[in-house]
């Protein structure tokens, strides 16, 4: 299972570049994400209660 002419999939070089490319995406998605947060989170605490959330740049990128 999972060899094709004669070698495993593993060393066929198109398919390490696949795998790649797909490790690439996941990360820059992640990395994305933890971004997301991070910007939320910090806006979430710099909102005064006396002001309206929508006056905070940082709320509005979140």
């Amino acid at each position: 299972m999972g060899i094709t002419f004669g070698k495993k999939l593993i060393h066929h070089p198109l398919v390490i570049r696949d795998l790649l490319d797909m490790e690439v995406y996941l990360e820059g998605a992640m990395m994305l994400t933890i971004k997301a947060v991070d910007v939320f989170r910090k806006s979430y605490f710099l909102v005064d209660t006396a002001d309206k959330p929508g006056q905070d740049c940082l709320y509005r990128i979140a």
